[in-house]
């Protein structure tokens, strides 16, 4: 099995790693050089939208980080994908929300704050706005429930909780989401989010990105966390 990624510091390519080590596969990370044409052009050819991650595993290739994460869950440990008909249908909603929802509200501000491209398109005020509905939306569907789909963790928790791989950096939770805050803090207890906790400073590192200082866009072809994500 392999897993293309451009870099361990996206959101998307860690919803990947995530499921990876909670569910114990082994694989060949493919590291593809976003400053190089010609690895890209070649990459097109496992994901021709030239977005990450992609998985291959034999004949299979799969890319969309979401479906990526069904699948091994699927071939690994179905209960990831829920337990009964209800858990597996919040699995599903919570992360087809994730994606039409809270991904472009949170990207979008921490691509203001942070400085990564693409630049917004709103001011920031409107930025915040938008996160602060879908918070809200996920801080209601936490309360009273300790995971999305119920009591245990599924899929659904990685896909979403990846979103919020900067979210100390861009200060992307304001006081008063105390379900999501309570939630997040189980999700960073455990080892799977160590591991990719330190492989994203690792990553950032590499690039010699400081992001408590930094504001300036980052370099196309060098650390892409916004673009080439999926």
């Amino acid at each position: 099995m392999e897993l293309w990624i451009h870099h361990r510091a996206s959101p998307f390519v860690r919803k990947a790693l995530l499921a990876g080590l909670e569910l114990g596969v082994e694989w060949r990370v493919r590291v593809v050089d976003l400053g190089s044409p010609a690895a890209l052009d070649a990459y097109a050819r496992v994901n021709p939208n030239r977005r990450f991650p992609a998985l291959r595993d034999g004949e299979l290739v799969i890319w969309e980080s979401g479906a990526i994460l069904r699948y091994l869950a699927a071939t690994r440990d179905p209960a990831w994908l829920g337990r009964t008909p209800a858990e597996a249908a919040r699995v599903d909603q919570w992360m087809f929300w994730e994606l039409a929802h809270l991904g472009p509200a949170l990207l979008g501000l921490q691509n203001a704050r942070l400085g990564f491209l693409p630049k917004p398109v709103k001011d920031e005020d409107a930025l915040v706005a938008d996160c602060e509905r879908a918070l809200a939306v996920l801080d209601g569907g936490l309360t009273g429930r300790r995971y999305l789909a119920g009591d245990a963790i599924t899929v659904a928790d990685l896909a979403v909780a990846s979103l919020f791989t900067y979210a100390e950096e861009a200060s992307l939770v304001p006081p008063g989401y105390d379900a999501i805050t309570r939630w997040l803090a189980a999700l960073r207890e455990r080892d799977s989010w160590r591991a990719t906790e330190r492989m994203k400073r690792e990553a950032l590192a590499a690039y010699g990105i400081d992001l408590s200082t930094r504001r300036a866009p980052v370099e196309r072809g060098s650390l892409d966390a916004a673009e080439r994500g999926g």
